[in-house]
Order: structure tokens, then C-alpha cells, then sequence
């Protein structure tokens, strides 16, 4: 439902009344309110100074999801106006898909900075994903996902959840991926299966073998064929 002119210039207003005020409680919640949509129009609408004290109180987490949740709508410039430091600082909090869309939209020299910044790991994850074409899976995966090797015990991955569980808080992660010694994937791990199975059992014994995949070229079309399988 679209919102009046009125009430989009009472987003802005607000948001920059916030800002000016330093209150990173309310500009939180604040935030937290507004639809996506609502959330570009008034960030958009601040001037260069007051989007980067934006995120500058808020700080790199929630400036990451921030950007990231508006950036497919039309917010273009936000991480190029960034000084280099708070940059790479934000763009390290994205997921890994977020990170290759991002750099996508900024020059190529800018983004080349922000990469070698970032480190030779994590530039080369960004910059494979980057070669793929947007409407790919390629285009469309990340990086970020929890794996084992088979002959792990069900108490091995729990123990490792808790005490990473802070860190993969962020992966959305359903399921668990099983490899060989080889980083061959040889089964899936649902994460609902595993808090029901005995902490002794192997993860093999649970594992959904021989899964499914598709090439990182597959088109969407071919996507949801798989998914309707």
C-alpha cells in the first residue's frame, strides 16, 4: 500500500530529527518500523553528512543489514561515500551475496580497494560470486554455510552450534552439509533432525544421502523446475 507524500515526509523528518539527536534506541526502533520501501525513500532523502552519521550510531551490524535490505530498490551510493575505514567495516558484516551485489554497483576501482581491504579470502569469495550472472544460482548463493565430515557425532555439531552459535546467527542456516575428506558433498543434515537424533549417533546415520544440486549456471527458469521436484 503505497503511503501519502505526507507521511513520507514524516519518515524523513523523524529520521533525521533522530539522527541529529544521537539516540541510538530510537533510531533502532525507529528503523525496525518502517517497510523496506519507506525505509529507502527516507534514507535516500538525508543528505551525504547525515547517512553516514546514520550509520556511524547505529553501527557496522545494523548498517550492514540496513544496506542490504534496501540496496535492490534504488539507494545507490551509500557505500561509495563512505570513507574507506567504515566501508570495508559494514561491507564485512554482509552476507556474502549482499557483499557481490554491493560491489557491483560501485566503480571498479573503488570496489577493487574495498576488496583487497577486506582480505585475499574473503575478495576471492566476493569476486567468484561477482562473475556470475545476477539471475543465476550462482548469482543468487552464498558463501556461508556449516559443513562436517561424516563420521562426526550428533553431540560434535551441537557442541559446535553453541559455541558458534553467535556467529551463525546470521547464516539462516535450515540444514548442515556433509562432506568427505575430500569436501565432497555426500549428504544434507537437516537441523530439526538433528536436535531429535541421540547426541552418539553419526551424522551419517541421519543425513539425507545422494542430494540434489544444480550447476552455478542454472538459470531461474531451471531453478524452479528444480524446486518443484
Amino acid at each position: 500500500m503505497e503511503i501519502s507524500v505526507e507521511e513520507q515526509q514524516n519518515n524523513w523528518t523523524t529520521l533525521e530529527a533522530l539522527i541529529n539527536l544521537n539516540d541510538r534506541l530510537q533510531l533502532d526502533s525507529f528503523l525496525e518500523d518502517l517497510s523496506t520501501t519507506d525505509l529507502a525513500r527516507a534514507v535516500s532523502r538525508l543528505d551525504k553528512e547525515d547517512q553516514i552519521h546514520l550509520l556511524e550510531i547505529i553501527g557496522y551490524e545494523k548498517s550492514a543489514r540496513l544496506i542490504s535490505k534496501i540496496s535492490d530498490i534504488g539507494v545507490p551510493g551509500i557505500v561509495a561515500q563512505l570513507p574507506q575505514a567504515q566501508a570495508v567495516s559494514i561491507v564485512e558484516e554482509m552476507p556474502s551475496d549482499r557483499q557481490a551485489d554491493v560491489m557491483k554497483k560501485l566503480n571498479e576501482d573503488h570496489a577493487e580497494s574495498i576488496l583487497q581491504d577486506l582480505g585475499d579470502v574473503s575478495a576471492h569469495k566476493i569476486r567468484q560470486l561477482m562473475s556470475y550472472p545476477e539471475n543465476t544460482a550462482g548469482g543468487l548463493m552464498i558463501t556461508e554455510y556449516l559443513s562436517y565430515t561424516s563420521e562426526h557425532r550428533i553431540k560434535d555439531v551441537l557442541d559446535d552450534l553453541q559455541q558458534h552459535g553467535e556467529q551463525y546467527s546470521d547464516y539462516n542456516i535450515k540444514y548442515a552439509y556433509v562432506v568427505a575428506d575430500t569436501d565432497k558433498l555426500v549428504g544434507v543434515l537437516r537441523l530439526r533432525e538433528l536436535f531429535m537424533a541421540p547426541i552418539h549417533q553419526r551424522i551419517e546415520e541421519v543425513m539425507v544421502k545422494n542430494p540434489m544440486s544444480v550447476n552455478v549456471h542454472a538459470s531461474l527458469s531451471e531453478l524452479r523446475e528444480f524446486f518443484r521436484q
